[in-house]
């Protein structure tokens, strides 16, 4: 089994401005749990899709946040309408939480995805930007984080982090190549693990804290059995924390199957 940095590829990059087990808990009669109208922030506008470059983020059907009402309370919501064509939905309480501490604060929080390990603690959201990212041909984009901040249940969402691009083609070549995976890796910053993120301004920004759970400094977007590529630029997105690279410290690695003989990898 080979890995390499392929060289027929042409990449073009862009950039977008371990937890232990809780228990969910089901129901809560007590809870008078209102309607969430979310819209996302026209700053990013979960499908992913290009438009020059810029990048519209929508909600769909399948979608479940997180959502605060006190103190590292975490609700479970999940969407029961959309309109705008995605851009704005409604979510109704799913009747999963995990139980907080009960501090209650000015604003309601929110977070996507939901997860049950997602925490609000002193103002700051925490929650998990995995290491490995699944592709998807219809391009919906499932670990971008998103999170909200309102004094009402009106929560417009904003993206915390990077959203890196990676525009690949094949040159002519007489073998055909299935693209199985994207690692972006960096020698001195942490791409992965349990981001932190302070809501107690406007500006937004997810940065991975090591004192929080495992980190890395790579990430990898799986495409499973893998994508035929073609002369053709097709598009491979991943979420990261808001970092800049200094010159020299991205590597991007390639693997690569040759189509038919998927048992060898290149």
């Amino acid at each position: 089994m080979r890995k390499f940095l392929f060289p027929l590829i042409a990449l073009a990059l862009s950039f977008v401005s371990c937890q232990s087990d809780v228990d969910i808990l089901v129901a809560e009669p007590e809870f008078d749990a209102p309607v969430i109208r979310a819209s996302i922030s026209d700053e990013t506008r979960t499908h992913l899709s290009i438009e020059g470059n810029i990048f519209k983020v929508y909600w769909n059907e399948a979608e479940n946040i997180s959502f605060f009402s006190k103190s590292d309370h975490n609700r479970r919501y999940e969407v029961s309408s959309l309109s705008n064509g995605g851009a704005i939905a409604d979510f109704v309480y799913g009747y999963e939480y995990v139980r907080g501490t009960g501090t209650r604060y000015s604003y309601y929080y929110a977070a996507y995805p939901w997860s049950k390990t997602n925490k609000l603690v002193d103002e700051a959201i925490q929650l998990d930007l995995p290491a490995t990212q699944t592709y998807d041909a219809t391009n919906d984009f499932r670990y971008v984080p998103m999170v909200a901040k309102d004094p009402q249940f009106d929560l417009s969402f904003k993206i915390p982090a990077s959203v890196l691009c990676i525009a690949i083609s094949k040159d002519d070549s007489a073998n055909e190549f299935m693209l199985t995976g994207v690692t972006i890796s960096s020698l001195s910053q942490n791409l992965a693990g349990r981001v932190s993120i302070d809501m107690s301004g406007t500006e937004y920004k997810a940065a991975v804290d090591p004192s929080l759970g495992d980190a890395s400094k790579s990430v990898t977007l799986d495409l499973g059995e893998g994508v035929l590529l073609t002369d053709a630029v097709q598009n491979f997105s991943l979420a990261l924390p808001d970092v800049v690279f200094p010159d020299n410290d991205m590597v991007v690695t390639c693997q690569l199957k040759v189509k038919g003989e998927l048992d060898e990898e290149f």
